[in-house]
Protein backbone atom coordinates (compact mmCIF):
# COMPACT_ATOMS: atom_id res chain seq x y z
CA UNK A 1 0.00 0.00 0.00
CA UNK A 2 1.35 3.37 -1.41
CA UNK A 3 1.55 6.35 1.29
CA UNK A 4 -1.16 7.90 2.58
CA UNK A 5 -1.56 11.63 3.04
CA UNK A 6 -4.57 13.46 4.33
CA UNK A 7 -5.43 17.41 5.24
CA UNK A 8 -7.03 17.46 8.66
CA UNK A 9 -10.19 19.89 8.80
CA UNK A 10 -11.54 19.18 12.11
CA UNK A 11 -11.08 16.96 14.97
CA UNK A 12 -13.43 15.90 17.86
CA UNK A 13 -11.41 15.80 21.32
CA UNK A 14 -13.07 13.37 23.61
CA UNK A 15 -12.47 12.16 27.22
CA UNK A 16 -14.13 8.53 28.06
CA UNK A 17 -14.23 7.81 31.39
CA UNK A 18 -14.53 4.24 33.15
CA UNK A 19 -14.74 3.04 36.64
CA UNK A 20 -10.63 2.67 36.51
CA UNK A 21 -9.44 5.45 34.16
CA UNK A 22 -10.01 8.22 31.88
CA UNK A 23 -9.35 7.33 27.75
CA UNK A 24 -8.09 10.40 25.83
CA UNK A 25 -8.55 10.90 22.51
CA UNK A 26 -9.09 12.56 18.92
CA UNK A 27 -11.02 11.91 15.80
CA UNK A 28 -9.49 13.55 13.01
CA UNK A 29 -11.14 14.84 9.81
CA UNK A 30 -10.79 15.62 6.26
CA UNK A 31 -14.19 17.85 5.89
CA UNK A 32 -16.52 15.42 7.05
CA UNK A 33 -14.88 12.39 6.74
CA UNK A 34 -13.21 10.37 9.41
CA UNK A 35 -9.81 9.58 8.51
CA UNK A 36 -8.06 8.81 11.93
CA UNK A 37 -7.94 8.27 15.27
CA UNK A 38 -5.71 9.59 18.01
CA UNK A 39 -5.39 7.67 21.66
CA UNK A 40 -2.87 9.17 24.29
CA UNK A 41 -1.65 6.61 26.47
CA UNK A 42 -0.04 6.55 29.89
CA UNK A 43 2.22 3.87 29.72
CA UNK A 44 6.24 4.01 28.75
CA UNK A 45 6.08 2.60 25.31
CA UNK A 46 3.19 3.01 22.90
CA UNK A 47 2.02 1.30 19.50
CA UNK A 48 3.25 2.14 16.34
CA UNK A 49 0.65 4.22 14.46
CA UNK A 50 -1.97 1.52 12.19
CA UNK A 51 -4.17 0.84 9.63
CA UNK A 52 -7.65 -0.53 10.29
CA UNK A 53 -7.43 -3.20 7.38
CA UNK A 54 -11.65 -3.56 7.78
CA UNK A 55 -12.51 0.44 8.05
CA UNK A 56 -9.32 2.07 6.20
CA UNK A 57 -8.93 4.56 9.42
CA UNK A 58 -5.57 5.13 10.86
CA UNK A 59 -4.72 4.59 14.56
CA UNK A 60 -2.11 7.05 16.18
CA UNK A 61 -0.87 6.03 19.79
CA UNK A 62 0.99 9.02 21.52
CA UNK A 63 1.55 9.47 25.50
CA UNK A 64 -0.65 11.42 27.33
CA UNK A 65 1.61 14.49 27.96
CA UNK A 66 1.54 14.94 24.24
CA UNK A 67 -1.89 16.03 24.15
CA UNK A 68 -1.41 19.73 24.95
CA UNK A 69 1.13 19.86 22.12
CA UNK A 70 -1.20 17.58 19.20
CA UNK A 71 -4.23 20.36 20.54
CA UNK A 72 -2.00 23.04 20.15
CA UNK A 73 -0.90 22.07 16.19
CA UNK A 74 -4.80 21.10 15.66
CA UNK A 75 -5.85 25.05 17.47
CA UNK A 76 -3.18 27.17 15.76
CA UNK A 77 -1.80 25.51 12.78
CA UNK A 78 -3.48 25.52 9.42
CA UNK A 79 -3.22 23.39 7.31
CA UNK A 80 -2.04 20.11 9.22
CA UNK A 81 -1.34 17.31 7.52
CA UNK A 82 -1.34 13.37 8.24
CA UNK A 83 1.05 11.53 6.35
CA UNK A 84 1.07 7.33 7.15
CA UNK A 85 3.38 4.80 5.79
CA UNK A 86 2.82 1.40 5.52
CA UNK A 87 5.36 0.59 8.11
CA UNK A 88 3.09 2.01 10.75
CA UNK A 89 5.66 5.84 10.56
CA UNK A 90 3.15 8.81 11.06
CA UNK A 91 3.02 12.48 11.14
CA UNK A 92 1.39 15.17 11.69
CA UNK A 93 3.04 18.14 10.79
CA UNK A 94 2.58 21.95 9.16
CA UNK A 95 3.74 22.82 5.68
CA UNK A 96 6.74 25.69 5.11
CA UNK A 97 6.61 28.58 6.63
CA UNK A 98 9.05 31.54 6.53
CA UNK A 99 11.10 31.95 9.76
CA UNK A 100 9.80 35.20 11.65
CA UNK A 101 6.36 34.94 10.18
CA UNK A 102 3.76 34.99 12.71
CA UNK A 103 -0.19 34.30 12.56
CA UNK A 104 -0.98 37.99 11.87
CA UNK A 105 1.08 37.92 8.64
CA UNK A 106 0.26 34.74 7.20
Amino acid sequence: MPAMNFIITQYQYDLRLTSSTTKVWMSLFTEDLCVAFALFLEQDTIPMARLNPNDGKIWLYFKKNDLTNVLDLLRNEKPVHLHYMQDGFATLSTQAEPVGVGDEQA
